[in-house]
């Protein structure tokens, strides 16, 4: 597990959830104009990709949506059942066990990700090695 707690507070949202700050986020967090932050990205944007990065196609992309969205499911259900099994907390969940929570989620999910990941490159390695 890689320890993000350097990181900056958008940027560690930003890996969680997947979530990209809009332009006035990014501003406010660097000390910048908005109007700064849009030129570089535009830059970015405009910039032609080398060709040789992501030159094969990227067989995981329809995934990570769905890998996204059971992190939040998980994050949801686990926070559920803590407040079913901590009533007299009201509908308060503190900070350390919410960070707890989606610590878990996270390691969960990120070894399910590798996994995946493995199969489909097994999968395609495999469908390679029949065509020869």
């Amino acid at each position: 597990m890689v320890d993000l707690s350097d990181f900056h507070p958008l940027m560690q949202e930003a890996l969680r959830t997947g979530k990209i700050p809009d332009n006035d986020e990014l501003a406010r967090a660097l000390g910048d104009g908005p109007g700064r932050v849009t030129r570089f990205r535009n830059q970015r944007e405009s910039e032609s990709p080398d060709p040789h990065v992501n030159a094969e196609p990227d067989l995981h992309e329809p995934n990570e949506k769905r890998f996204r969205e059971k992190y939040r499911d998980m994050v949801a259900t686990i926070i559920a059942d803590w407040h079913e099994d901590n009533p007299s907390a009201g509908n308060s969940l503190p900070d350390d066990e919410r960070e707890r929570i989606e610590d878990y989620c996270h390691r969960q999910i990120q070894q399910e990700w590798r996994m995946h990941r493995k199969r489909l490159k097994d999968e395609q390695e495999s469908c390679e090695g029949s065509e020869i």
